[in-house]
Parts: C-alpha cells; sequence; structure tokens
C-alpha cells in the first residue's frame, strides 16, 4: 500500500465529501413532523436517486439498501480490493455468526444474511463440503468451533478471530495507520469485554481465553486489576493512550448505569480522529475516513427513519445518535 496509488482516488474523495450530509441536514429529519417529511430532506440530497422512486414513505429501507450497495460498490472502484475486504470482512462475520448459531439451534434465519458479500448464502451452505476453500475464516476456527454449545460461545469465538483476521490484513498493507488503528481497536475490544465479563461476575480463568492478541496493551495488564471496582480498573490505564476514552465512557456510565455507553463513547472518539484525517492531502486514509463517515451517515439515516416511523421524540433520537452526527 503506497500514498502515491491513492493520488486521484484522494482527489476525487475531496469532492465527494461536500456532498456528505452537515448537522443542519439531520436536525431538519430529526425535527422533521413525519417519516415522509423526514425523507423529503434525503430527496434534496445525493440521496434522492434512491429515495425518488419510492410511493410509500414505509419503504425506506430498500432504499437504503441501494443505497449501501452503491457505497461498497464506490468503496471498491475507489479504494481497491485491499480496502474494500478491509471495509466489508465485519459483514462476512455477521453471516458466519448466523450460520454457526443456526447450525447449532437447528434454526433458519438465512433472513437476516447480509447480500453481496463472499459469505453469501451458497457460500455458507457449501462450508462443509471437502471443495471448500481451505483459508478461509471458518477453516482457522473449526477446530475450536466443534466444542461450543452455547450461541454466546461462538459470538465470543468469531469476534476473536475477526480481530485476528484484521490485524493480518493491516499487517499485510505495511502502512502504518492501519496498523495502529486495528491495534487501538483490539485494546477497546479486550478492555469492553473484560468490563462486561466483571459485570456477569466471570472468573479470571474464563476472561483469559477470550482475549485477542494483537493490541497494545500486554495480557499481564489487562489481566491485573481485573478483581477490583471498575474505577479502579479503569484507572489502572492511566498512561495507556486509550484511557481518556475510557475515562469518558465511565462518566457517561455513572451517569446512566448503562454499560453500552462505553460503545458510546468510542464512537465518538472514531469521529474526532476521522475528522483529523481531512489534514491528510492524499493516501489510504483520505479514503478510508470517507467512507467510514458514509457508513455512519447511513446508520444515522436509518436509526431517524425507524424513529419517525414508530412515532419516537426528538429528543430520544438525538440520544441516540449522540455526537456522532456532529
Amino acid at each position: 500500500m503506497k500514498v502515491d496509488d491513492y493520488i486521484q482516488s484522494s482527489s476525487r474523495i475531496r469532492v465527494l465529501e461536500k456532498s456528505l450530509l452537515t448537522k443542519s441536514d439531520f436536525n431538519r429529519m430529526i425535527e422533521a413532523e413525519s417519516l415522509d417529511e423526514a425523507i423529503s430532506v434525503l430527496r434534496e440530497s445525493k440521496y434522492s436517486p434512491f429515495f425518488n422512486n419510492i410511493n410509500d414513505p414505509l419503504e425506506y429501507d430498500v432504499s437504503l439498501q441501494e443505497a449501501e450497495k452503491d457505497l461498497y460498490k464506490n468503496l471498491k472502484e475507489l479504494g481497491g480490493n485491499e480496502l474494500y475486504k478491509f471495509f466489508t470482512t465485519k459483514f462476512d462475520i455477521h453471516n458466519l455468526k448466523i450460520f454457526l448459531k443456526d447450525r447449532l439451534m437447528g434454526t433458519d434465519n438465512k433472513d437476516l444474511l447480509i447480500e453481496n458479500t463472499e459469505y453469501d448464502k451458497d457460500f455458507l451452505e457449501n462450508l462443509f463440503s471437502g471443495s471448500r476453500d481451505k483459508t478461509n475464516l471458518y477453516s482457522k476456527i473449526e477446530s475450536e468451533i466443534q466444542s461450543i454449545k452455547d450461541t454466546r460461545g461462538i459470538e465470543i469465538l468469531v469476534d476473536k478471530y475477526y480481530l485476528k483476521e484484521l490485524e493480518e490484513m493491516a499487517k499485510s498493507f505495511k502502512y502504518p495507520y492501519f496498523e495502529k488503528l486495528v491495534k487501538d481497536e483490539i485494546d477497546f475490544q479486550n478492555i469492553y469485554m473484560l468490563i462486561r465479563s466483571k459485570f456477569q461476575s466471570n472468573e479470571l480463568d474464563f476472561v483469559k481465553k477470550i482475549v485477542a492478541d494483537g493490541g497494545n496493551i500486554s495480557k499481564e495488564k489487562l489481566f491485573a486489576h481485573y478483581y477490583e471496582a471498575l474505577d479502579g480498573f479503569i484507572l489502572s490505564f492511566k498512561y495507556e493512550e486509550i484511557y481518556k476514552l475510557l475515562k469518558e465512557g465511565l462518566d457517561m456510565y455513572n451517569k446512566s448505569g448503562r454499560i453500552s455507553d462505553f460503545e458510546k463513547a468510542k464512537d465518538y472518539y472514531d469521529i474526532l480522529n476521522l475528522k483529523e484525517n481531512r489534514f491528510v492531502v492524499t493516501g489510504p486514509e483520505v479514503i478510508y475516513t470517507y467512507f467510514k463517515l458514509r457508513e455512519r451517515e447511513l446508520k444515522n439515516i436509518r436509526i431517524i427513519l425507524l424513529s419517525k416511523q414508530n412515532g419516537l421524540s426528538n429528543d430520544f433520537i438525538k440520544e441516540r445518535l449522540g455526537e456522532t452526527y456532529v
């Protein structure tokens, strides 16, 4: 991965950035009196090709799905196969989890599968055939998955290997930005998993099995203060780069009592970090930043429209979005 390979794409991205929805656009959608009025804001934006032809406002999810397909098509064109895979492996992981849970529980949730991924319905159904690809993620976890008897175990194992996949991809890029990005992500996911485990009263022996390798913080440091109160556990990372994020999450948790506020703090800090990339003139991080912002844009649009459909208050919508739409 070389900066010079992204000169033309970076120039195109700078033009596309001007069409990102603004805080004013989102506020107009939030303040809209109805679902149809909220959609009318999108009809005035770059999303007009996807929303102009719907007759029933309740069909908005079909339009969003088409917008998402177009987004990842553009990502492949501007970012190439490497960045496309880096972005879309999470969809493979989503589908793999559904498939493995169905197989374990005898259920059928194929309608929840995400389309246009490597791990589509046909691929998943052929996972156990003798002709399948021996290099895919499932092959790497196959021996461990056999001993798992509950859906939570599937979630933990697949998520752990997902982080490993990202780490391997980042190393193959030989581009420091992505290596740091993944290391920081592993640190957060490890600490967040430890926090959840503390509240579930899991023993340290169990926790040691679920923590991923590859982060900035050693496992010894992660485990050293596991049995302390949450405040003391967070304080033990005071001299780590992640501490400011964790402290923000702790402050939010102390007010709300919701562990998920640590994820909300993570979203906020991710946005701040992405905004720092606006000073980068050219390079793969320019493409990465734009498409991450577009993903969040679509996520926030979906939250607003679903809230309008269900008659939820504007204050509720703003709380759901937090600072991620600013």
